[in-house]
């Protein structure tokens, strides 16, 4: 979670990324300050509910609820912010397949999010 919360920090200087090089994130540095917050908030939902698991060492179908809701909303968030602007850097996208990389991008989003809540559950079920 915590190399997750990084992402918007990371700046290109660490890989080389030729015409990027001079220490701008990868994220698009026109993206407002509300949907990184919100990012990190959701991120540190997240985090508290993977603690509070660690924490009792069985998850009870309420904080299992509770994580698959945020996982939800994640998933929307990142989904409205990947449909409604754009998130990377300009110079890392194509213009010309920007939003067919949008399309995949949400597309593996929410595939992530249905194999995790399948892998929860059925984990989930078979030690209650």
């Amino acid at each position: 979670m915590v190399l997750l919360a990084l992402i918007p920090l990371i700046p290109t200087s660490l890989v080389y990324i030729g015409h990027l090089n001079g220490g701008e994130t990868f994220v698009n540095p026109d993206l407002g300050t509300g949907w990184l917050l919100g990012y990190w908030g959701l991120l540190a939902l997240l985090a508290v509910i993977e603690v509070i698991k660690l924490v009792r060492a069985a998850a009870g179908t309420g904080l299992l609820i509770t994580g698959s809701v945020l996982d939800v909303a994640m998933a929307i968030f990142l989904t409205v912010a990947l449909l409604t602007q754009q998130v990377l850097h300009p110079d890392l996208t194509n213009p010309a397949g920007a939003e067919v990389q949008q399309i995949i991008t949400v597309i593996a989003i929410w595939a992530i999010v249905i194999w995790d809540q399948i892998s929860t559950w059925r984990a989930h079920r078979r030690h209650p």
